[in-house]
């Protein structure tokens, strides 16, 4: 059975997010800004960007919500649509990763709505178990191998299994929306039997 976000709706914000996200330069605009308010000069020199180019990254990042842009007078400033702010979760979450903290990654994982903390351990220990296999390339030093390490599949498996079997919460629409690009994007790399250093290009940006 579909369930409740496979809606037209959905489906169109989905796609329009997942557009949003895939440069890179936007994803470290978001953690840039995960901490607090920050304006398009600020952006831009942290970034050695132009203003013009911040500015069009920043202007699609609040096309789908993911940041706000806030007057403060004369200055515009930008900050995440939550209150402790999607971005930061999510850095989080890959931080606990490449320092391979079960502990932390629990925290980030309730942060990013993967679970909660009054679920059944049960149900959390699935969580965490998804969650450790699609961070696999992340704290694996040196070039991973995508179609060897056959983690498409294992990923597919364990999330049919833990899903029918009714063992996983349902996650919140932005943590589905970036968890489908990062299995498709498993999944292709897979299919090109790619190799990549995924450690060393996720350290850049977190």
């Amino acid at each position: 059975m579909l369930s409740n976000y496979e809606t037209k709706g959905d489906s169109e914000l989905l796609a329009r997010t997942l557009r949003a996200v895939a440069d890179p330069a936007r994803v470290r605009l978001l953690r840039l800004c995960a901490d607090r308010a920050t304006s398009v000069s600020e952006l831009a020199a942290a970034t050695s960007d132009s203003e013009p180019n911040v500015s069009r990254h920043l202007k699609a990042l609040a096309q789908v919500g993911l940041l706000r842009r806030v007057r403060r007078g004369q200055r515009v400033e930008y900050q995440p649509t939550g209150e402790s702010g999607f971005a930061a979760d999510l850095s989080g979450l890959l931080l606990s990763r490449l320092a391979t903290d079960d502990a932390a990654l629990r925290e980030a994982m309730f942060a990013i709505g993967y679970a909660h903390p009054d679920d059944p351990e049960a149900m959390i220990r699935n969580a965490a178990d998804i969650l450790r296999l699609a961070c696999e390339p992340l704290v694996h030093r040196g070039p991973y191998d995508f179609a060897g390490s056959g983690l498409a599949v294992r990923a597919r498996d364990l999330g049919f299994a833990v899903a029918f079997g009714k063992g996983l919460r349902s996650p919140p629409p932005a943590t589905i929306f970036l968890h489908r690009k990062l299995i498709g994007t498993f999944l292709i790399c897979a299919k090109l039997r790619a190799r990549v250093n995924v450690h060393a290009i996720i350290e850049k940006f977190i």
